[in-house]
């Protein structure tokens, strides 16, 4: 007679619920690269470098303002996914792969910045790029925590529906900014602007969000 062990069925692939440690380094690796990428950029450019050196700056504000939007970008994702992976506790396979789907558009923040001329928008594409794949990006974080979320599926069974409920507010008030940033750009270059303005809404919604009477939880 076969033992209860020969008798199961053996999972060639088994996908388990595991610590999602893991998942949250490989982001931080990922995203310290296209930060450095981001700087990198500009000091072999030496055409900006040579500028920088003569004390030419307004002849390079263009360049400058466009790595300090990609890097707060950046700063945005991190400091979101951050703080998202301070309350899920669990890994499976999907979140493993939605993350990775997520790091993919981030990383195009260096190429979105170098496209895209921050002054006088003469790239209508190089806007429309950089403002999608970072909607993208928001968008596949708040896939994320909505995947983990769910039903408690992955994060402490005892999770304050507030803070389930904070998280996905923040992302969507700026997601939808965004969206209004990409459809004017389209229209009118400079109203690309406006992507500014959900920028700066993460940042102080992820800073100082629990302080502002429509985010509280």
């Amino acid at each position: 007679m076969k033992s209860e062990n020969q008798t199961k069925k053996k999972k060639v692939w088994p996908i388990r619920a595991e610590g999602a440690t893991r998942i949250e380094s490989l982001a931080e690796g990922v995203l310290a690269v296209a930060m450095t990428l981001l700087i990198l950029e500009l000091s072999n450019n030496d055409e900006f470098m040579l500028a920088l050196s003569d004390g030419r700056l307004m002849d390079i504000t263009g360049q400058i303002f466009g790595y300090v939007i990609g890097f707060l970008i950046i700063g945005v994702y991190w400091t979101v996914h951050h703080h998202m992976f301070h309350y899920i506790r669990r890994s499976d396979g999907i979140l493993v792969w939605l993350s990775i789907i997520f790091l993919l558009f981030a990383v195009l923040v260096p190429i979105g910045t170098k496209l895209n001329n921050y002054v006088e928008y003469q790239s209508t594409f190089g806007l429309v790029f950089f403002s999608t794949t970072s909607l993208i990006s928001i968008l596949l974080l708040l896939v994320i925590w909505i995947y983990a979320t769910r039903g408690r599926r992955l994060v402490d069974e005892d999770l304050d529906v507030n803070t389930i409920s904070f998280v996905k507010k923040v992302i969507s008030i700026g997601s939808g900014i965004f969206i209004i940033s990409i459809l004017g750009s389209i229209i009118i270059p400079e109203l690309g602007y406006i992507g500014i303005l959900s920028l700066i809404y993460m940042i102080i919604a992820t800073a100082v969000g629990d302080h502002i009477p429509f985010l509280k939880r």
